[in-house]
Formats: structure tokens, sequence, C-alpha cells
């Protein structure tokens, strides 16, 4: 999503999928309080498995709009935040050092 909550793609089967999100929508409110980065970051921490609060087993609820239309969902899930790791694999060529190889000309 972009920082002003506009969703650019749903994976399948996601939670997000599961909510009916949808590329275009822009997320307006997370749990009643305006969308902002903070406030998702903080919603995902609430409801994140092992998580000592009393919303760690509640969905995280989200308002969105697109055109003119406003429509309510909740989201179900409970894993925190997630960062994408790149790992190498050594049964494989190293492409990407070849792509980030200075170019001689």
């Amino acid at each position: 999503m972009n920082d002003d909550g506009t969703i650019g793609d749903v994976r399948f089967f996601s939670p997000a999928f599961d909510a009916k999100l949808s590329p275009g929508e822009k997320i307006v409110t997370i749990d009643g309080r305006p969308f902002s980065a903070d406030t998702l970051r903080q919603a995902l921490t609430e409801r994140k498995s092992g998580y000592n609060s009393p919303d760690a087993a509640k969905p995280i609820y989200v308002t969105v709009r697109i055109g003119g239309a406003e429509r309510e969902t909740s989201v179900i899930y409970h894993g925190g935040e997630r960062f994408p790791l790149l790992e190498r694999n050594a049964n494989t060529p190293d492409v990407l050092s070849d792509l980030l190889a200075p170019t001689t000309k």
C-alpha cells in the first residue's frame, strides 16, 4: 500500500484478500482511528499472537473508500509485522551479484 493508505496489490488467499480488500481502495481508518503508518503498525502489534493485549484475539477493523463509497471490513491477522528477506540459495547461480556488478566500457 502507498503512504496515503491506497492499496496497490492484494495477494490471493491473504488476510487482505479474505477481507475483500482490493487495489485502488484507500484505507481511511484502522480500528476507528485515522489511517497512518503508525496506526497500522500499532494495530499489527496489538493483534500479534502472544501479545499481552485485550485486543490480541480480535480482527483489525478497517474502513476503506473507493470513489465516494465507504465500507467497513475486518482483517483477521495475528502475525505482527513482516519484512521480506533475501537469502542466497547456494545451489543456484549468483545472478544478483552479476546484476549489481559495475559495468565496464
